[in-house]
């Protein structure tokens, strides 16, 4: 399995082959205070990066926990907080514990509005945000479902006329695959999502997206016994994006400077482990 890097580039409104230099070219530089990331840090340093987050009036739009072979880590992306809204996070939760926060949120008024699932020693670990907005929202969430459970429940979301907004997979020690999943209402967004994917079928997947005029729109990895497996969705519209995968940290922050030089800001990013080392996936995506 490869661990390079792997970028892949879209613009729908231009051929694929102009894509990149039309990015390039026309794009306006976002301001510094448009966002803030993190990767690679622990559960004290992203505690002390949400900090940062709410000081910088932002809120969190992206958490990602990941296995690192040692102690978890964590990765995000924050907006800013232009509505001022109420928002809580918490990370390193059981199970259990992650759907009694989700119910006692919800009893409170909060909406989930990122969820990542990951492995600390073997056990399952959750880590979410939660805001809450007072809006008249359509929304739905699952916990802990096995694969064909979940294939249901996507069937189910899209008869009511809703889609996937994280799709979030963790593996239990006896190698069982389960599925935590948020939904918002699709008002007319045509999308599809991809699971178990292995990173060349991620490659492949994502290219096809290109061609196809797809934006992807999450990711997420989750270990297996037979290595990473991605989880992504897409929609279907006309704004730039670009999708990397297989990267250092190192690796990563730079194509995030680049990026964000041409316009770009990150949307997902998703830590795994592979081969023994720790990568980088990531989803940046363009206002046009």
């Amino acid at each position: 399995m490869t661990t390079q890097p792997f970028p892949l580039r879209a613009a729908s409104r231009r051929t694929a082959l102009l894509a990149a230099a039309v990015c390039l070219l026309s794009a306006l530089p976002l301001r510094a205070a448009d966002f803030l990331t993190v990767a690679g840090k622990n559960a004290d340093d992203f505690e002390k990066w949400l900090k940062e987050v709410r000081n910088n009036d932002m809120r969190p739009a992206y958490i990602n926990g990941y296995n690192t072979g040692d102690a978890p880590a964590f990765a995000g992306v924050a907006f800013p907080n232009k509505e001022n809204l109420e928002w809580k996070t918490k990370i390193n939760l059981s199970s259990d514990d992650y759907k009694d926060t989700f119910d006692d949120m919800k009893a409170k008024g909060f909406r989930p509005f990122t969820v990542s699932g990951y492995t600390d020693g073997g056990r399952r670990r959750y880590a979410a945000a939660f805001i809450k907005d007072d809006k008249p929202i359509q929304w739905e969430a699952r916990h802990n479902q096995r694969p064909k459970e979940f294939e249901r429940t996507l069937k189910e979301m899209k008869d009511k006329g809703l889609r996937p907004r994280i799709i979030t997979g963790c593996v239990d020690p006896d190698g069982d695959v389960h599925f935590t999943s948020l939904f918002i209402a699709a008002n007319n967004v045509t999308w599809q999502s991809k699971r178990g994917l292995t990173a060349a079928d991620y490659t492949s997947q994502v290219k096809d997206w290109l061609n196809d005029g797809w934006r992807p729109e999450d990711v997420s990895v989750y270990d297996t016994a037979d290595g990473p497996r991605f989880a992504a969705t897409a929609v279907k519209d006309d704004h730039s994006w670009v999708a990397v995968a297989g990267m250092s940290l190192k690796e990563y922050k730079d194509k995030e400077k680049q990026k964000e030089a041409d316009g770009f800001r990150p949307i997902a990013i998703c830590g795994y482990r592979d081969s023994g080392d720790v990568r980088y996936a990531a989803v940046f995506y363009r206002r046009d």
